[in-house]
C-alpha cells in the first residue's frame, strides 16, 4: 500500500475527486484494466475507479480499452472477433495475467467495504441488443446491491444509455460531452438533452481549456442547466507539460472530479501550487 491519501483534492472549500483511469494510480506497475490493478487501488484506499468494457464474440464483457487486442494483450485482431474462452486464454501486455471479464471485477467488488464510486465506462462501438443490454445491468447488480460502492455507467453513446435506462431506470449514467470550439454552447445544449437525469458528464480537457480560453466555461454550463450533476475532466497525467497550469485552469472551471492514471503524483503537483 502506498500509504498517502489520494482519492481527492481540495481546492477553496471543495472536494474534487481523482478517479484512477483504467485502475491506475500511477504508485504500482499492474497494467491497465486489470485485477491486480484494481486490488492495488481498493487496498490503497481509491475514492473513484474506472475501467473500460467491451464485448467479446460470444457477447461476453471483458475489460479491454481498445477495439483491438494488440495494445493490451498478446492477442491480436478486433475483441469482438474472439471467443470468451479465447480471450481468457490471452495475457497482457508485460505481464504474467490474464485479462479480466466484468464477472470477475464484479466478484472482487461485491463485498467491498470502503467507500468508491466505480465508473463502468461502456466504449463497445456496436449497438445493444436487449438481451446484452440486461446481461451488464444484471451483472452490475451485485455492486449496486453493495451499500459501499457506487455504480455509474458512462458512455459516449446516448442510445446506449437509453437502453440501459429503459430497462433499469434508477441505474446511475455518465455522458460524453465535447463540442466544436466555434460553437460550443449550443453543442454543449444539444448533448444535455439526449437523456433525462444523468448523474456525470465527461469533458475532454482540450475542449475545456480551448472552450475556456475562448472565454465558454463549459463546465458551468453543466452546472447552471443540470443542478446536481457532476462534471469530470479527462484525462489528465502528472508529467505532461505545463501540468500546473492545466490543473489550475479545470479547477477554476468548477470540474467536480479529474480522470487520471497517476493521481498521487497529481496530487503532488497540485499541494505545491496550493
Amino acid at each position: 500500500m502506498s500509504g498517502r491519501p489520494h482519492g481527492h483534492l481540495i481546492y477553496k472549500g471543495r472536494r474534487v475527486l481523482l478517479k484512477c483511469h483504467r485502475l491506475l494510480d500511477g504508485s504500482h506497475r499492474h497494467p491497465p484494466n486489470a485485477l491486480s490493478a484494481l486490488r492495488r487501488v481498493l487496498a490503497d484506499r481509491a475514492e473513484a475507479i474506472e475501467f473500460d468494457v467491451r464485448l467479446t464474440r460470444d457477447d461476453v464483457f471483458v475489460l479491454v480499452h481498445d477495439p483491438t487486442l494488440e495494445g493490451e494483450t498478446t492477442g491480436s485482431g478486433p475483441v469482438r472477433r474472439v471467443t470468451s474462452g479465447e480471450f481468457a486464454a490471452l495475457r497482457l501486455r508485460d505481464a504474467d495475467e490474464p485479462p479480466a471479464t466484468l464477472v470477475e471485477v464484479v466478484n472482487v467488488l461485491r463485498d467491498h467495504n470502503h467507500p468508491v464510486k466505480v465508473q463502468v465506462d461502456l466504449v463497445e462501438e456496436a449497438s445493444l441488443s436487449s438481451h446484452v443490454a440486461k446481461a451488464l445491468v444484471d451483472q452490475l447488480a451485485p455492486l449496486r446491491a453493495n451499500p459501499h460502492v457506487r455504480v455509474v455507467v458512462g458512455c459516449e453513446a446516448a442510445e446506449k444509455l437509453l437502453a440501459l435506462r429503459r430497462l433499469d431506470p434508477g441505474l446511475r449514467v455518465g455522458l460524453d460531452v465535447e463540442a466544436p470550439v466555434d460553437a460550443p454552447a449550443a453543442e454543449v445544449s444539444r448533448r444535455l438533452r439526449f437523456v433525462e437525469d444523468v448523474s456525470e458528464y465527461y469533458m475532454p480537457k482540450a475542449f475545456v481549456l480551448q472552450a475556456v480560453a475562448r472565454g465558454f466555461n463549459p463546465i458551468e454550463y453543466v452546472h447552471k442547466q443540470k443542478p446536481g450533476a457532476l462534471v469530470d475532466v479527462w484525462t489528465l497525467y502528472a508529467d505532461e507539460p505545463d501540468i500546473a497550469r492545466t490543473i489550475a485552469t479545470v479547477l477554476e472551471a468548477g470540474a467536480d472530479q479529474i480522470t487520471t492514471p497517476t493521481p498521487i503524483s497529481l496530487l503532488e503537483v497540485f499541494n505545491r501550487r496550493y
